[in-house]
Order: structure tokens, then C-alpha cells, then sequence
């Protein structure tokens, strides 16, 4: 019996120990994207104007070129997309897109004077109304938002220029639901 407790204490402790291991090695995020709405009442066809708040959870400096809205570009792209109430096909939105920046400058005036830099725990945040948003149905609707960080390509010119001033970029992120309510139109 003795044995048998023995045991059960070493494979306790074994177990104990490699969740507590795998905890310590699984990468923590370094930032974090939340949305905030302008309100949480539309009628049908309404524009919904959205915050977009990128909130640096890492120890280090993250830098990022500011990102285009709603649209993806060689910079990135902060984007707002909407979940219909069920039995409710979304509506298809046609996006334009601002054109890519020119990248013929030196990437280390372009990192000091034109991108983001957040220090552990700052946020950067952007109001716009959102254009990717159709409200086209009463009912409960589910938003969310998505970073996509800059693309690979141009990433790869500032790597070098990233290191020296002691930067880490931005992963992909999502923002948790958000849900409103849109109602029918009142008649005047």
C-alpha cells in the first residue's frame, strides 16, 4: 500500500511539475486589440464608427507603420467586420484601397519619423467610421476587429533598422465580439 501512495505522489508531482512547465513555456502576447463603438443602438443602414485601441502587453518597444483602415496595404491594415443575426446573409461590402506607400526612402528616417512606437503597457488608438460595416438587417450583430500587421516583404527591409533601435513588431491580432442592436428605421 505503501508503495502504491508513493507513487501516486511521484506521478502527482510529475504531473504538477510539466503543467506548470508547459504554462512557463507557452508565449505570451504582446499586444492586445480591443474595439469600442460610438454607441450600441443603430437603425438599419446607419454608419458605425469604431475605435480601434492596440494596447503593447510586452516588456519591449513594439513599432509599427500606422496602419491603413479598412483597407490592407504594404503598412498594414486595421479592419472592422460584422456577424448578421442568424438566417441573415451579410451584406457584401466592395472595398477601395489607398495606394502603397513609396518605400524609396532610408527605413531608419522612415521608422523614427513616421511609425508607432509603443512602450510596455501604451496604447495607440484610431477613431473612423467604418466602411466595411452594412447594417442591413434588425437584429443583434456581432462586430469584430482584426489587425493585420505589415506585410512580410516590407517587414524584411526594416529588420535590420527594427534591431538597432530595439523594436519588436506586431503579430496578427483580433479583437473580441462586440455586440449591438439595430432596429427598423422610425418612420417621421
Amino acid at each position: 500500500m505503501r508503495s502504491h501512495v508513493k507513487f501516486g505522489i511521484r506521478v502527482l508531482a510529475l504531473a504538477i511539475f510539466v503543467s506548470v512547465f508547459g504554462m512557463a513555456q507557452e508565449e505570451p502576447h504582446s499586444a492586445r486589440l480591443r474595439i469600442a463603438l460610438s454607441k450600441q443602438k443603430y437603425s438599419l443602414g446607419e454608419a458605425v464608427t469604431v475605435t480601434y485601441r492596440l494596447t503593447n502587453l510586452s516588456s519591449s518597444l513594439l513599432c509599427f507603420p500606422p496602419p491603413s483602415v479598412d483597407c490592407y496595404s504594404v503598412d498594414g491594415e486595421l479592419a472592422a467586420t460584422a456577424t448578421p443575426p442568424k438566417g441573415v446573409v451579410g451584406p457584401r461590402t466592395g472595398r477601395g484601397c489607398a495606394a502603397d506607400r513609396w518605400m524609396d526612402r532610408d527605413v531608419g528616417y522612415d521608422i523614427e519619423q513616421n511609425w508607432i512606437k509603443l512602450g510596455p503597457l501604451q496604447s495607440y488608438a484610431i477613431t473612423q467610421e467604418s466602411h466595411a460595416i452594412g447594417l442591413t438587417a434588425p437584429g443583434r450583430w456581432k462586430i469584430q476587429a482584426g489587425y493585420v500587421p505589415v506585410r512580410e516583404d516590407a517587414q524584411s527591409r526594416y529588420q535590420d533598422a527594427l534591431k538597432e533601435r530595439g523594436c519588436s513588431s506586431v503579430p496578427e491580432l483580433h479583437s473580441p465580439n462586440v455586440t449591438i442592436s439595430v432596429k427598423e428605421k422610425s418612420a417621421k
